[in-house]
C-alpha cells in the first residue's frame, strides 16, 4: 500500500449496526451488554475514546442513524455507502457493533493516525478511513481489503493482550463464549 496522506478537519464515528445478523440469528446490536446493549456501548465506547460525533449505521430509533443504503451487500458497501454519504473533509473512526472487548484506548490510538487511514494488522474492523480517497474520488468497494487498499490504510502493530480485545461475535455460541469470560 502507498503512504498516501489523507487530509481531514471532522472525526466522526460510525457503529456498524446495520446487518442482518443471520448467523446470530437475532439482531446483534440489541443483545445486553452492560447496563444496556452491545449498541448502547459501542456509541458510549466512542465517545469515552473522544469522538464526539457518533452516528449509527441502519435504521436504530433514538440513535443518530445513517440508512443502509443497500441492505445485505454486506460491510464493504454498507461502509463505502456511509462514506459517501459524510462530509469530503472527514475521517471516519468505523467500529462494528459486534466487538465489546475493544478498549477506548484502542480506538483512541486508532483516531489519533494523523493524516492516515488505518487499522490494526490482522483486523479490517475496526478502522479509520477518510470519506474520499487520496485523489479526492470516492472510496467504493465491495470488500473492506479493497476499501483500505484504496485509502492506502496504513496496518498499526497490536501486542497479544491487545489482540485479544479483538473478539468478534456473530453465532450464538462465539456469544455464549463471549459471556463466560
Amino acid at each position: 500500500m502507498s503512504n498516501a496522506m489523507v487530509c481531514y478537519s471532522t472525526l466522526i464515528g460510525v457503529v456498524l449496526a446495520g446487518g442482518r445478523s443471520s448467523r446470530m440469528g437475532r439482531d446483534k446490536a440489541l443483545l445486553p451488554w452492560g447496563e444496556g446493549t452491545l449498541l448502547n456501548h459501542a456509541v458510549a465506547l466512542m465517545h469515552s475514546a473522544g469522538v464526539e460525533t457518533v452516528k449509527v449505521s441502519g435504521d436504530r430509533p433514538g440513535f443518530d442513524c445513517l440508512p443502509d443504503t443497500t441492505p445485505g451487500a454486506g460491510p464493504g458497501v454498507a461502509i463505502s455507502d456511509l462514506l459517501a454519504s459524510l462530509p469530503a473533509d472527514a475521517a471516519v473512526l468505523v467500529v462494528p457493533v459486534d466487538m465489546p472487548l475493544l478498549t477506548p484506548a484502542l480506538l483512541a490510538r486508532l483516531a489519533s493516525v494523523s493524516g492516515r487511514a488505518a487499522y490494526f494488522e490482522g483486523f479490517p474492523l475496526p478502522a479509520l478511513l477518510p470519506t474520499r480517497g487520496p485523489e479526492g474520488q470516492p472510496l467504493r468497494a465491495d470488500a473492506l481489503r479493497r476499501l483500505h487498499a484504496q485509502a492506502a490504510s496504513q496496518a498499526l502493530p497490536l501486542t497479544e493482550d491487545e489482540a485479544a480485545a479483538f473478539v468478534n461475535v456473530n453465532t450464538p455460541q462465539e456469544w455464549n463464549e463471549l459471556e463466560r469470560t
